[in-house]
């Protein structure tokens, strides 16, 4: 009888310290600030420090990033939706949202883009699991390591680009301007695309200097 008592206090104390140790799953808050902190970071080490133009970068990551980043937390606070039952928090399911076919047509369509995407390349796919790790204190204590953005620049891009598409399908599909006009969306797009061009121009011009 003391035995057991013995096994049953082992069982519940361990199961006491794991719901101790358990934190819930990231918010959408929590998830944007890793977003923008890979992106900055990306900006700094690639085109500030490898192409070696720190006021460049500084300018990207002011007038794009810091953009952006600051755009969608404004309209998260206004308008996000976040379940924290439903896997990642987001998106609403289609069949509990109010009817609106406009929305409905480019939500699903880029659901199917980045779906598509994620098919051709696995490996743009990796904030989720960031994401999981950072929220799994087990793993963490365990030493095991984090999950990374690709060593090679522009595939880490499109990792990053894929994170924020995903954050606003998740987050912000409801808020007006999204759904009437996918304006996040958009904005994104052209911020990622500007600042990829521009990596690509430095990095070449770079090359061709070196050539010389």
């Amino acid at each position: 009888m003391k035995i057991f008592s013995l096994i049953s206090s082992f069982v519940v104390g361990t199961s006491s310290a794991e719901s101790v140790r358990k934190v819930p799953p990231r918010t959408p808050p929590q998830r944007l600030n890793t977003l923008r902190r890979f992106a900055g970071e990306w900006v700094q080490s690639q085109i500030g420090a490898t192409i070696n133009r720190p006021s460049r970068a500084e300018m990207m990551e002011n007038a794009g990033i810091s953009r952006i980043f600051n755009t969608i937390t404004e309209a998260y606070e206004s308008c996000g939706f976040f379940d924290p039952t439903l896997p990642h928090g987001g998106p609403r399911p289609i069949e509990s949202r109010r009817k609106r076919s406009s929305d409905d047509k480019f939500f699903a369509a880029e659901r199917r883009r980045i779906a598509r995407e994620i098919a051709e390349n696995e490996d743009l796919d990796i904030f989720d699991k960031i994401f999981d790790f950072q929220a799994d204190p087990v793993s963490q204590e365990r030493g095991m390591l984090a999950p990374r953005l690709a060593d090679e620049p522009n595939t880490a891009w499109k990792q990053i680009g894929t994170g924020f598409r995903k954050w606003i399908l998740r987050y912000l599909a409801e808020c007006y301007g999204e759904a009437t006009y996918n304006n996040h969306s958009e904005r994104l797009a052209k911020i990622h695309t500007r600042i990829n061009e521009a990596y690509t121009e430095l990095f070449e011009e770079q090359n061709s200097d070196e050539t010389l």
